[in-house]
């Protein structure tokens, strides 16, 4: 399947299918470092598509991670890729068989590529499981995983916001509370098996119930801490004291939870000095709030 091998400028090579891959931050810092070390290793996979306006225009197929990576590191012009001369449904095809092959690619992904054989080049489901040997109850079942998702959490889930075991969970729930879920479960930290567990609770209440454990999933998973969170003993003042430090231990989980060590390694000096700013700026802040409960603690 695989044609000639070429080296081609990294800024001629279009990603014309990367709505169809997930972007994954991890993997990518990963591969970036390796890159950095020890230059690239397999050949990426492009094929030829002429248009009106080029009549060599080279669409990446297999390979975004390496080329995302390629495009972090100034040293790098050029990769190696191997050019394959086939239509766009061939080359969709292609996408999957690749990395079928290499086992690297989730269910969602194969999930977009199936759905947009059958929207972008109008092929019946049938006809898109002949071309990628599959029966046409495995493609009706992929694409439903797709289209059981919220739009807004379809472009999460490409941009790598939001990760495929995240992605299933929440299709299982309505779509109109998809995002909503999606959104109380960041900013309270909640990591993928407790979303597992607090989808599970919401779907086992009463619709109209559903609304008051959106405002406190972590009291939802955890009864006994929501107990104590409403000692009596609280005043008005420490409830909201309380309140602002659950707050910044959230902010906290969420950062650890946006990415490895790796991943932070592999921004760019740029975006390393603005980040610098505000990290700068909630040391500070942190440690002059603790300071000021501990300070009244000693009293």
């Amino acid at each position: 399947m695989r044609g000639d091998i070429l080296h081609l400028d990294i800024s001629t090579i279009s990603e014309a299918h990367a709505p169809l891959r997930m972007y994954k931050p991890d993997a990518v810092a990963r591969i970036t470092a390796s890159m950095r070390r020890i230059g690239q290793i397999a050949p990426i996979v492009v094929v030829v598509r002429n248009t009106a306006d080029s009549a060599n225009t080279h669409d990446l197929i297999d390979g975004f991670k390496r080329l995302h990576a390629a495009r972090a590191l100034d040293d790098v012009k050029k990769l190696k890729a191997h050019v394959l001369e086939v239509d766009t449904r061939a080359a969709k095809a292609a996408m999957l068989q690749i990395n079928w092959a290499q086992g690297g690619i989730d269910a969602f992904e194969e999930a977009l590529v199936a759905q947009s054989l059958c929207t972008a080049d109008g092929l019946s489901q049938l006809e898109v499981g002949i071309l990628l040997d599959r029966t046409q109850c495995w493609v009706s079942r992929r694409i439903s995983l797709v289209e059981r998702l919220d739009k807004e959490l379809q472009e999460e889930l490409r941009l790598g916001i939001l990760r495929p075991t995240q992605a299933r969970d929440l299709a299982r729930m309505p779509r109109s509370m998809q995002v909503d879920v999606a959104k109380a479960c960041r900013e309270h930290g909640l990591g993928c098996r407790d979303l597992a567990r607090f989808v599970d609770t919401l779907l086992g209440v009463p619709a109209e119930e559903r609304a008051k454990l959106l405002a406190s999933p972590l009291d939802t998973l955890n009864p006994k801490a929501s107990n104590e969170g409403a000692d009596a003993r609280l005043g008005q003042m420490a409830r909201l004291y309380q309140g602002a430090l659950r707050q910044m231990t959230s902010g906290c989980r969420s950062i650890l939870q946006i990415g490895s060590k790796e991943q932070v390694g592999a921004l760019t000096p740029i975006e390393k000095g603005i980040l610098a700013t505000d990290v700068k700026k909630a040391r500070k802040s942190a440690a002059a709030a603790i300071q000021r409960l501990i300070s009244h603690e000693d009293k």
